[in-house]
């Protein structure tokens, strides 16, 4: 009989521990514009796309959003450090299905996926965004002008309100 109240006085405190335990609101901002003309002035930016997810810390969390041919994907592990900040483990992965199919070994056809993965360890304070990367790319066709793309990767960290988020 102690044993089993010890067992419901141990099931209880950890179900308590983790319904009070702090959540974050994760979130990653694709940032910039797509083929605009080369120009001394530089195109406006825009949000391009976005991923959320709500975290615990010393959780691992993984959110994946399908839209038409594009794929985004977040996951990895958020832990808190001595000095308040978070230490976030992440992996983010934007994938694009170009249509394009090859032959395989098995005589069967495999989509052609084209995208940018991103995977790094980085320390965040809650509240203050980070840039983790940016890509870009210049085109330039015969008798046409150079056209540009550019797009910054920016991780985002605020306490999850579930009211207002």
């Amino acid at each position: 009989m102690k044993r089993l109240m010890f067992f419901v006085f141990v099931v209880l405190c950890s179900w308590d521990t983790t319904a009070t335990a702090d959540e974050y609101l994760l979130r990653v901002d694709a940032i910039g514009y797509l083929d605009k003309p080369v120009t001394e002035v530089a195109p406006k930016e825009t949000v391009l796309r976005s991923i959320e997810v709500v975290v615990r810390p010393d959780t691992a969390f993984h959110s994946k959003v399908i839209t038409g041919k594009q794929t985004l994907a977040v996951s990895g592990k958020l832990r808190p450090t001595d000095d308040g900040r978070f230490d976030v483990q992440i992996r983010h992965v934007y994938a694009v299905d170009t249509g394009i199919t090859v032959a395989t070994k098995d005589r069967g056809r495999e989509s052609v996926v084209d995208g940018t993965t991103m995977q790094t360890g980085i320390k965040i304070t809650v509240g203050d965004p980070l840039t983790l990367g940016c890509v870009g790319s210049t085109t330039r066709e015969a008798d046409k002008p150079a056209r540009r793309s550019e797009t910054r990767y920016v991780l985002s960290l605020t306490k999850h309100t579930p009211d207002t988020d």
